[in-house]
């Protein structure tokens, strides 16, 4: 199966030896094929992926509960009043996945190749995309919708209410946006960030404290969630020092970057909050996976740092290129193979 996986980022940079006027389309076949039919048909053993079959076999429309979201139960009734079984539910969530990450990388970028490279070797993004169907589907139409409204200039109220239904964590995330939403368009000097990162490794001493303080105060049916910090999750020093050191790269790049362009001001700062955020919540994997709405900006911000104009020389930003993706690519398959249980057992529907 490490092959399997190892092929992917293989297919990925093969579309560099085809003409540009052909990649677009092979980069189309390459998102249904990784994203919509592995993910979407897989079979697994695993617990979220038995939870999700419990969950659609017994959805009942006289019966929703708040937990998992309406959507996931609606859609199950649906397809299950069509006669449809549970991988059709599978491959809509995974088929949105394709259309909204596609389509977040073509309004953000003119390397696509490379932002969905960098998509697949982020462990945080493919691999947790296999695991978190839900969330991940809610993350790519935060995307795409953040980057369309600053584009457009109109904020696309029903891609909003969609992300919020496909995972309730998308009402924190747009409510982060839009607070801090006059500092996100800005670019501030690099001790500013350096300060910032350096407050969140503090903070992240105090963490589960204060959210538990704050749990205390809220209604019941939002106070029961404290479960989620109920578990103590070992720190995993090599992720904090392999993020933060890819952090420190992106920050000098985006400070050499000659234009002042409110796009890369906005990717580059939502991919600092994210940072932010697994920083301060690095021993809960909830809230690891909160971040990746913010850090999913770096697949489409990081291409456009390295081959757009910089005042760092052409020669070292693609030294760098090369140096992080072989990085990335180690990094990748140590994801794998750090649940071999969930991802080196892969099954699919089409091949039992």
């Amino acid at each position: 199966m490490l092959v399997i996986y190892a092929g992917f980022e293989i297919l990925v940079l093969s579309l560099l030896l085809l003409q540009k006027k052909y990649r677009k389309y092979f980069l189309i076949l390459l998102y249904l094929f990784i994203i919509v039919l592995f993910l979407g048909l897989k079979e697994g053993d695993y617990y979220d992926f038995i939870n999700y079959k419990r969950v659609f076999y017994d959805a009942d429309i006289s019966n929703i509960p708040i937990y998992p979201e309406i959507s996931y139960i609606f859609l199950s009734v649906f397809f299950k009043s069509l006669g449809l079984d549970f991988y059709f539910l599978t491959l809509t969530y995974y088929t949105l996945l394709a259309i909204f990450l596609y389509k977040a990388i073509s309004i953000s970028t003119i390397y696509r190749e490379y932002a969905f490279l960098y998509f697949i070797l982020f462990p945080i993004f493919f691999l947790s995309g296999y695991i978190a169907m839900r969330q991940v589907v809610a993350i790519s139409i935060f995307f795409y919708s953040i980057l369309y409204f600053n584009q457009k200039g109109k904020f696309p109220f029903l891609l909003f209410l969609m992300a919020c239904l496909f995972h309730y964590s998308g009402i924190l995330a747009y409510s982060i946006y839009f607070i801090f939403y006059k500092l996100i368009n800005r670019k501030f000097e690099m001790y500013v960030y350096l300060i910032l990162i350096a407050v969140a490794i503090g903070f992240s001493f105090y963490f589960k404290e204060l959210m538990f303080i704050i749990f205390s105060y809220l209604p019941p049916f939002l106070s029961k969630y404290v479960y989620y910090l109920s578990s103590d999750q070992e720190i995993k020093l090599l992720r904090i020092i392999f993020y933060s050191l890819l952090y420190f790269v992106i920050l000098i790049l985006f400070s050499y970057t000659k234009e002042n362009n409110k796009i890369t001001n906005i990717m580059f700062n939502m991919y600092t909050i994210g940072n932010l955020i697994s920083l301060v919540g690095m021993t809960d994997m909830n809230v690891n996976r909160f971040a990746n709405f913010f850090m999913i900006f770096v697949i489409t911000l990081l291409p456009n740092l390295l081959f757009s104009k910089n005042r760092i020389s052409r020669n070292t930003r693609i030294i760098i290129f090369y140096i992080l993706t072989l990085l990335l690519s180690v990094y990748y398959y140590t994801g794998v193979l750090a649940i071999p249980d969930v991802f080196l057992t892969y099954q699919n529907i089409l091949f039992k």
